[in-house]
């Protein structure tokens, strides 16, 4: 059987992923398999599990659900032979922080830039970027490394890594990148990447606040050069539902764009 994790899984350790989420069988005297799920994760999931061979086994059709937060051997279904005949399946599933029939969020709320007030940074590549952005609206900001990175939201922490010292500009170092994520009220997410070695100061779990101090930028996993990404999506097994967030500064609503400067003047 195999496990499968949703695309923004990929940056963590495998071992990890398998520690806060998982999905098992049990088989019963009376020739009934039990499907369960644990789910130790700060966050609703959401979870796809398809059957990749299905010989006489009732029912077969894929099945969806969201697994609450903090929760053991959460009852899904169960499977049976049709008939008296052998019986035989293979499955595999996804899953994802959030819901992913998730449609109505809080398109109004002013989020702040992810830097201290007071301080001011360059947009070096924007929504829609030809770098690495196509199709997603996320922002980089160029910044030296050890650059105090804020909350843009408050939340609560659902996901981090920390301990990654590699960084280099290609595809292939994505999953070595240290990250924040963030859950917020209206179920979108935060992604907050790059940061250096141990550079991570909350954890899973953790409550934040808007402005929060979260952790020191870096140059780890996919990245060129010293920066911190981020984006706001809305829950989607492959983590392209990235929206469009509206930032706030000096008491005016501000529309991000590439090659321009920021600064903080709210937090």
């Amino acid at each position: 059987m195999q496990n499968i994790a949703c695309l923004w899984f990929w940056l963590l350790p495998s071992v990890l992923v398998a520690q806060n989420f998982k999905v098992y069988t049990e088989k019963t005297p009376t020739n009934i398999t039990i499907f369960y799920a644990d789910n130790h994760f700060a966050c609703t999931q959401s979870l796809k599990i398809v059957f990749t061979e299905a010989i006489n086994i009732c029912p077969s059709n894929s099945q969806h659900f969201l697994i609450e937060p903090h929760v053991s051997r959460k009852f899904l279904f169960s499977v049976k032979p049709c008939t008296d005949s052998t019986w035989h399946y293979d499955y595999k599933y996804w899953y994802c922080m959030g819901d992913t029939t998730l449609t109505k969020y809080d398109k109004d709320f002013a989020y702040g830039l992810p830097y201290p007030k007071g301080t001011e940074y360059k947009v070096s590549q924007g929504y829609f970027g030809t770098y690495s952005h196509q199709d997603k609206y996320a922002i980089d900001f160029t910044m030296p490394e050890g650059t105090a990175v804020c909350a843009m939201r408050g939340g609560i922490v659902v996901n981090t890594k920390s301990d990654s010292n590699i960084g280099w500009g290609d595809p292939q170092y994505s999953k070595d990148g240290n990250f924040v994520l963030i859950y917020h009220s209206d179920g979108t997410l935060a992604d907050y990447a790059h940061f250096q070695q141990n550079g991570v100061i909350v954890k899973a779990g953790d409550k934040v606040e808007k402005g929060q101090l979260i952790g020191f930028s870096g140059n780890t996993g996919f990245s060129s050069g010293a920066h911190l990404h981020v984006e706001v999506r809305l829950p989607h097994f492959d983590a392209k539902r990235t929206i469009e967030p509206r930032f706030k500064t000096g008491g005016k609503f501000i529309v991000i764009k590439q090659g321009n400067y920021y600064k903080n003047e709210d937090q």
